[in-house]
């Protein structure tokens, strides 16, 4: 939890950075800063409430997609209509609770009226075990529509064809960024402060191979032992999301090595500690 926190932090700090400081009046030396939204994202056993909506699994794909953006250090993309310039973000921890919607009405109850309500361990014992909803259950809770800065937001039907995309529908892809940070085992032991082996850890600077033509850097830290096939997957699986096909391509490096073997580790293609590699192409 501690590094979800992390990811949150950073977020909310770029948001901070971009607040700006209004006038309070045409001809007055008063400043004051802009008022920012606050989404509440808290995070139980069984999945994620995100401003007091209903239950996300966390084996949903919108789920995984919302978390994958934090993880990656973007706002989550459902927020890219009502939060343009992004939005302040509460993480809250109740993992060690099993989210029920029974429950959590008893506790707001508890909360407002509670010397009204008797015989709360009877209560409890009749509640039943939380059902999960399932995908119509949960679009149901949704509003079909919201106003924001005078648009509206058809959230219902958006939602809808996150989790249930129609099979004409043509998928959306996130616009590639100059440099990717993946996400790796290796990475995460770093960022927690317990790395099997500082000194057994590569560090690579990738150029993608051309997605609607444009490049990108991939930062990439991996153990010395890991195969270029194993980098070459984390590659593709990054850039899916970027682009309907990723194209082949072979590791090459300056000045004209091409690593035609990718079972071969790290440290036996020399490109430990750090290297540079760019993606070519194959036709």
């Amino acid at each position: 939890m501690n590094f979800i926190q992390e990811k949150f932090k950073q977020l909310n700090k770029l948001i901070e950075e971009d607040v700006q400081v209004q006038m309070a009046g045409k001809d007055s030396n008063i400043h004051k800063f802009v008022d920012m939204d606050t989404i509440q994202v808290i995070f139980y056993k069984n999945g994620i409430v995100v401003d007091g909506g209903a239950l996300r699994p966390y084996e949903w794909p919108i789920t995984k997609q919302f978390l994958r953006d934090i993880f990656d250090g973007y706002f989550p993309y459902e927020f890219k209509e009502t939060y343009p310039d992004g939005v302040k973000l509460m993480p809250i921890n109740r993992s060690t609770e099993v989210y029920s919607k029974e429950i959590q009405q008893l506790k707001d109850a508890i909360a407002t009226k509670g010397s009204q309500i008797k015989n709360l361990d009877e209560v409890l014992h009749r509640i039943k075990e939380p059902k999960v909803l399932d995908k119509q259950e949960f679009l149901n809770q949704l509003p079909r529509q919201v106003i924001r800065h005078g648009k509206v937001i058809p959230v219902r039907d958006e939602v809808k064809e996150f989790i249930q995309p129609s099979s004409h529908h043509q998928q959306q892809f996130y616009e590639l960024p100059a440099e990717i940070v993946v996400d790796t085992p290796c990475r995460k032991e770093i960022e927690q402060s317990y790395p099997n082996n500082s000194n057994e850890i590569v560090v690579l600077r990738v150029k993608s191979p051309p997605i609607n033509d444009k490049t990108t850097i991939l930062l990439i830290q991996m153990y010395q032992n890991s195969t270029l096939a194993a980098v070459k997957s984390l590659i593709i699986k990054e850039l899916e999301r970027y682009t309907k096909q990723v194209p082949s391509f072979e590791f090459r490096a300056f000045p004209s090595i091409c690593f035609k073997n990718e079972n071969v580790s790290l440290r036996d293609a020399k490109l430990s500690p750090k290297a540079f590699l760019f993606c070519h192409k194959i036709e």
